[in-house]
């Protein structure tokens, strides 16, 4: 794999994982956003796939 692949899994990976976890516990957008302590709209683009969280994001 590239670096461009891993990015796009990786990505894909965090997306994927973050929805599954919403959907299990009927959260909020805006309550995983302030769990993961960022935007509702930074987290709303985490879910439609226009952006991907920083390593902090990531960490917590």
């Amino acid at each position: 794999m590239n670096q461009n692949e891993i990015e796009l899994f990786v990505k894909n990976y965090i997306r994927a994982y973050l929805l599954q976890i919403r959907e299990q516990n009927k959260f909020s957008q805006e309550k995983v956003a302030n769990l993961l302590d960022t935007s509702r709209r930074g987290y709303v683009k985490l879910e439609s796939d226009e952006s991907c969280c920083d390593a902090v994001t990531l960490i917590l």
